[in-house]
């Protein structure tokens, strides 16, 4: 056995350089994470925290990769220095967030309902946030559903029924008043069509990419609103089915061709069918003016609904 005793250095270890290597390419990660994320923290505390999470697990990585074997003031003044950084990111990315959730709301505030019953919407794409683009997009299935209704309608020469010029240029729209009866079997589909589309448009608003406690709230409006929208919806598709059965007696009426045109005016020969066309002709006008008193209701319901929103935004 040897009696030798070694006198020199002891080299520490090299540096594991895949260890590094990992470490680099786990940083570089975190800090494009961190950089690209979208931002969703408004309050302070919110950001505080979040960044100190942020300064902690990226402190760690490079600390056990490429620091631990330096002297003590390199992590600690590493760590307070990505602090620093990684809190004016959040709070720059919280404060464009703020700004456009005011630009998304100012647009729903901006949204009506035209003459004709169409949402009507800023032109400017880049102001409407997540709320705003829900409304829209539940808006434009609607009008795209009543779009299809109002078409099958026409087909079937309902709307053309009450212009006696249109008849009398095209006699063979009061000779199949069966083809305007049949739309009535799909009423039905419709108004389940409807109910549906309110059903998804209320899971689109619960799907929203905002501060869970604006996106509950939000969702609180809607279901307080949803029982008075259901039932308007079906009350709604029930008078347009009224509506097909009126148009096709007065349909009747105009298929015996006791009639001739005086413009868009009927003038009868028959007073038992003049008053017979009246009445149906009542009638439609009746239920046209039930229709437009809820889609009055709607449309306070949707300014109620703007001037919440507004509320908290203050």
């Amino acid at each position: 056995m040897s009696n030798q005793i070694w006198d020199g250095e002891i080299e520490p270890p090299a540096p594991n350089q895949w260890l590094r290597l990992g470490g680099v390419l786990a940083a570089a990660a975190l800090i494009a994470a961190i950089v690209g994320m979208r931002p969703s923290q408004v309050s302070p505390t919110g950001v505080l925290g979040y960044s100190l999470m942020q300064t902690v697990l990226l402190s760690a990585i490079l600390y056990f990769t490429w620091m631990r074997d330096g002297p003590t003031w390199r992590p600690i003044a590493t760590a307070a220095g990505l602090f620093v950084v990684i809190m004016l990111v959040n709070l720059d990315k919280a404060d464009r967030h703020a700004v456009a959730v005011k630009a998304d709301m100012a647009t729903f505030g901006k949204l009506y309902f035209d003459a004709g019953g169409r949402l009507v919407a800023p032109p400017d794409p880049s102001s409407h946030g997540p709320f705003s683009r829900a409304t829209i997009k539940l808006a434009k299935e609607t009008e795209k559903l009543n779009d299809e209704y109002m078409l099958q309608l026409d087909q079937s020469g309902m709307l053309a029924l009450f212009d006696a010029n249109r008849i009398r240029v095209n006699p063979d729209m009061v000779k199949n008043c069966g083809a305007i009866i049949a739309v009535k079997s799909d009423i039905p589909k419709y108004k389940a069509r409807h109910l549906a589309l309110i059903e998804k448009g209320r899971r689109d608003f619960e799907d929203v990419d905002a501060e869970s406690e604006m996106v509950e709230a939000v969702l609180r409006g809607m279901d307080s609103r949803m029982p008075q929208a259901r039932s308007d919806i079906e009350r709604s598709w029930d008078l347009n089915g009224q509506q097909i059965e009126a148009a096709h007696a007065a349909c009747q009426v105009l298929a015996r061709g006791n009639w001739h045109a005086q413009g868009t005016v009927f003038a009868f020969t028959s007073r038992s069918d003049m008053a017979a066309f009246d009445r149906h002709s009542d009638r439609l006008n009746d239920l046209t003016k039930q229709l437009e008193t809820i889609a009055d209701a709607g449309r306070q319901r949707m300014r109620a609904a703007q001037r919440e929103m507004a509320r908290g935004l203050k």
